[in-house]
């Protein structure tokens, strides 16, 4: 990353013009982007654009010639790069205090966290420092034991008491998994509409295909998932390529129809099926994931070639669906899955909207993914696009990401809330390069819960192929001709975790047996 962009006080008065978005100014200290911008909705980029910042939002954006400049106002040049609305993941489950400091500096000023305890909330919340603005779903909804602190619900009147247990707690989203009948997932839906509560649901190993999940309520699609398993049903096989664009088209069209979404996170895929460990070179901040992070993700240098082969065909289809439901205006977001391995806080995003991009969507239509669409999605009207009365989130960016999307990873300038953060500041409160001494003192971490807490100290990545056995106490993932299956049976890990001793992480809380408990 390279240090601030000119930043300069000028006494300047602009002429009010046509065409850009404005807003009544207001008589404080302004700050104004100027340069190439970008402004999140797909539009092209307007080469002389000018973002106007006063307090936490924005108060004109557009041509220079649109929008006046107050006087005494601070003036932060673009030099050649390109200014864009704050990136948005839209998928992510951050562990501790340290991945949470990641993300803005690598340019993203808002995260959807979709599994994760109220406890560890609570202590993200309480983090030091500029952070990114942070939306959740609590605990995932199971129907069997799965992911550490998850509500697992063994009928449907406990469905729907799960429901009503993460919405008590003020949750953003409800999150269904792929343990839930069609029934559970039926009841919970109705709850959570009943709660003024979206839900999202990950149906990767799930018996409920997605035409199901939709008539059932479910308005967005982790991984993309459910739409191979509704494939099969129309009488398709997803590992055969290239797929029949008929039945492509039906599923696309049922996301479109329903005004229902996906979010892809084809990164997750694509590392997982790599056949040798992936590279992170120039991926933002990769030098500074932590070793217990590191730890976590070697665990899945064991998974086995049939493994990787369905996250192999999982990234094909997903890719194809998402193309497709672009291409008939359909919403798709950008999320990167983190942590799973070799996947790293904010600087994964940028990866994802390089695997977008190569799925058959422009540049602009990937940087959307990850800003107004984005916003979409959280239902906010408020982010995502530089625009007269939303918020102050943008970055400027290193050359033209329109022509190549990659230019997005070179973040120059992260301004949140209407508040310009120095870099070198940003970079300080992350996690230090890896090797080098902590940059901030332990007593500024967020606080570890009581260790005995963590007495179920296994978390998965298992597989189990054949006569292979792998995974933990709790979950099995298997890859099972071509598909991922989930078992209950209990197996002796040849791969797994200590959180206690490895992890140090205080979201691994032990799992809950029955939320009616």
């Amino acid at each position: 990353m390279k240090s601030a962009m000119l930043l300069t006080v000028l006494a300047l008065a602009g002429c009010a013009g046509q065409g850009a978005r404005t807003a009544e100014v207001p008589a404080e200290p302004a700050t104004v982007l100027r340069g190439r911008l970008i402004d999140g909705t797909g539009a092209a980029p307007v080469e002389n654009g000018v973002v106007v910042i006063q307090g936490e939002r924005i108060t004109c954006a557009g041509a220079a010639s649109g929008c006046r400049v107050p006087a005494g106002a601070r003036i932060i040049d673009a030099e050649g790069g390109t200014i864009l609305p704050g990136l948005i993941d839209l998928h992510a489950h951050v562990w501790d205090a340290g991945m949470l400091s990641m993300f803005l500096p690598a340019g993203v000023t808002t995260v959807r966290d979709l599994h994760n305890t109220f406890e560890n909330l609570a202590m993200l919340d309480a983090a030091p420092g500029p952070r990114p603005r942070l939306f959740r779903a609590g605990p995932l909804i199971d129907g069997r034991q799965s992911w550490p602190g998850a509500l697992i619900a063994t009928d449907v009147p406990a469905a729907v008491r799960a429901v009503d247990t993460v919405a008590a707690h003020g949750v953003d989203f409800v999150k269904l998994y792929s343990g839930l009948s069609l029934e559970q997932v039926t009841a919970a839906s109705a709850e959570a509409r009943r709660l003024g509560k979206p839900v999202t649901a990950d149906l990767l190993a799930s018996d409920v295909d997605a035409l199901q999940a939709l008539e059932a309520g479910v308005g967005g699609f982790e991984h993309a998932s459910g739409f191979s398993q509704a494939y099969r049903r129309m009488g398709g096989d997803p590992e055969v390529f290239p797929l029949d664009s008929v039945r492509m088209d039906s599923l696309a069209r049922a996301v479109v129809r329903r005004g229902a979404y996906i979010v892809p996170t084809l990164i997750v895929a694509h590392q997982y099926a790599a056949e040798t460990r992936p590279s992170l070179a120039g991926v933002p901040l990769a030098d500074r994931v932590p070793d217990h992070v590191h730890a976590f993700w070697t665990r899945g240098d064991a998974a086995t070639p049939a493994f990787k082969h369905v996250f192999d065909v999982h990234e094909k289809f997903a890719a194809h669906l998402t193309r497709r439901v672009v291409a008939l205006g359909g919403r798709v977001g950008a999320g990167s899955d983190l942590p799973n391995p070799y996947v790293t806080p904010g600087g994964a995003l940028h990866q994802e909207l390089e695997l977008l991009v190569g799925a058959g969507l422009t540049p602009l239509q990937a940087i959307r993914a990850a800003t107004g669409g984005a916003a979409d999605i959280l239902g906010r009207t408020d982010l995502g696009v530089l625009a007269a009365g939303r918020a102050a989130d943008a970055i400027v960016v290193g050359g033209n990401p329109a022509a190549d999307v990659r230019a997005t990873r070179d973040v120059r300038v992260v301004i949140h809330n209407g508040e310009v953060l120095p870099m070198d500041a940003l970079l300080a409160a992350a996690p230090p390069v890896r090797g080098s001494q902590p940059a901030i003192p332990a007593a500024a971490a967020a606080p570890v819960p009581d260790a005995s807490r963590l007495a179920l100290g296994r978390i998965v990545y298992g597989v189990a192929v054949g006569a292979d056995t792998s995974g933990v106490d709790t979950m099995t993932l298997a890859a099972q001709g071509g598909r991922l299956v989930f078992s209950e049976t209990a197996r002796t890990p040849a791969f797994s975790m200590d959180a206690r001793v490895e992890m140090a992480a205080p979201s691994l809380a032990p799992v809950t047996s029955d939320v009616a408990q």
